[in-house]
């Protein structure tokens, strides 16, 4: 398939909008803007196309561009709470590094009149060189500058000097680490320790990919904020009622305070167990009548489990 588009076919680029759900309130906090084309058999994504090192990258920003402007004039219907995030490539702004202007995303949210707060800015995956990262530092800033927030998409467990470079709004956890914590404890830690440096850093976190309970479950107990993924919708052509996923929102959170209050409760019922046999043995060696009380305590530990 020829992955290029022309302007002739550009009447079937829609953008589709993937919700994202805050745990707090089981509402949808914003929406990932996706790109699709209409064909002959159902929407089709553009992920092909954006990949495809044949095509020009004038041409996939013209395409870009153009999804963002439609993203944006359905967007502008909306609740004034909810969040647009949009996904950019670094490579696609480093040529504003010399240039002293607004953005062409800043230029078309000021001409359409939407609040630039509502507006995150997802920087996506690149490998960068240090002098790179910091380039992209200081033109990260200038979306902070003008009043919107940003995000690091598909974070892996090597990049924690872009977290602290760029210091974004959100993060968002690969989907592979929210899979794998799902099938070992060791990478239920690993989230765990990431969510923690985020928090620390005053960064939200954000798990994408959630397509079961059981990964949704993971990610709450792993420190996360926000969730996306199948588990609860798939990119839709039309926004949604924010209350929409309450329910399963509301599942997971019991089922996770379940399993820690039982968790809690059999660690309690071992410190009542241990505090009872210590009792019994204190009282029947009378240990507490030796002179020394190092003799005592070396004495005890002889007699615990």
């Amino acid at each position: 398939m020829d992955n290029r588009l022309s302007v002739e076919r550009d009447i079937g680029l829609v953008p589709y909008f993937q919700p994202i759900l805050s745990v707090a309130d089981g509402d949808i906090f914003g929406y990932e803007v996706l790109g699709r084309k209409n064909v002959p058999g159902g929407p089709q994504s553009l992920g092909a196309f954006f990949n495809d090192s044949s095509i020009s990258t004038e041409e996939k920003l013209r395409v870009d561009r153009l999804l963002r402007e439609r993203a944006f004039r359905a967007f502008e219907q909306m609740s004034e709470k909810s969040r647009i995030f949009l996904n950019i490539h670094p490579s696609w702004i480093y040529g504003f590094r010399q240039r002293d202007e607004m953005f062409p995303t800043m230029r078309l949210a000021q001409d359409l009149g939407i609040d630039p707060a509502r507006v995150v800015i997802e920087i996506t995956e690149e490998d960068f060189q240090e002098a790179e990262l910091e380039a992209l530092s200081g033109l990260v800033q200038r979306y902070r500058d003008h009043g919107m927030q940003v995000a690091i998409d598909d974070f892996t467990f090597p990049n924690f000097d872009r977290l602290i470079s760029i210091k974004p709004d959100f993060v968002k956890i690969d989907m592979q680490l929210v899979k794998k914590s799902a099938e070992s404890q060791d990478y239920q830690r690993l989230l765990r320790h990431v969510s923690t440096f985020c928090q620390d850093l005053g960064i939200s976190v954000i798990f994408e990919g959630v397509e079961t309970l059981y990964e949704m479950e993971n990610s709450i107990e792993a420190g996360g904020a926000y969730i996306q993924g199948f588990f609860f919708s798939e990119a839709r052509p039309d926004f949604q009622d924010a209350s929409s996923y309450r329910e399963k929102v509301s599942l997971a959170l019991n089922n996770v305070i379940y399993r820690s209050l039982h968790l809690n409760s059999n660690t309690l019922k071992i410190e009542q167990s241990m505090n009872r046999y210590l009792e019994l043995v204190i009282a029947r060696e009378k240990v507490f009548e030796r002179a020394n009380l190092d003799d005592a305590i070396n004495h005890i530990i002889t007699f615990l489990p």
